[in-house]
């Protein structure tokens, strides 16, 4: 069986030195991206559908980590992406600190609910280990940074 999800995320969807300075920002940053990257068709459907989801709740959690997500009509494919950013955002979190890095999830419409739930959960209890965190916070390798996600996936 096959372990990891190695198709939702590769080295180059990991951003490190994001320039994003506000929260709008990044959700633009994401659609755009998801859009080049060939797993969304209409930007600002997806930044609409990020923003409604951060508006039900922050999807800040700890240690300068976010995970905002959408499940969308403009998304063809599941996609995981991470951001890491040069200017600490100022984000809702659940220990009131600013966010350095974003691990965005992206779902098409048509999946079923429960393995987008499944993945968000993964991404929780990842966001738990202090060593999953240490590498989404400090590691300059695009690569491991992939890797290290995929393998809690």
């Amino acid at each position: 069986m096959h372990s990891g999800m190695s198709d939702f995320i590769t080295a180059d969807h990991v951003f490190l030195h994001n320039p994003a300075t506000t929260q709008e920002e990044v959700m633009e940053f994401i659609a755009r991206e998801a859009v080049s990257l060939g797993y969304a068709t209409d930007a600002p459907l997806l930044v609409q559908a990020l923003n409604t989801r951060e508006a039900e709740g922050s999807t800040g959690m700890v240690s300068g980590i976010a995970i905002p997500h959408a499940k969308s009509s403009a998304v063809q494919k599941p996609l995981v992406m991470v951001l890491r950013f040069t200017h600490p955002i100022d984000w809702e979190t659940m220990d009131k600190q600013p966010v350095t890095c974003a691990i965005a999830l992206l779902i098409p419409d048509s999946s079923a609910g429960e393995p987008y739930l499944r993945l968000l959960s993964k991404l929780a209890v990842a966001l738990m280990s202090s060593d999953f965190c240490e590498v989404l916070l400090t590691s300059d390798d695009a690569e491991k940074i992939a890797d290290t996600i995929d393998e809690r996936l």
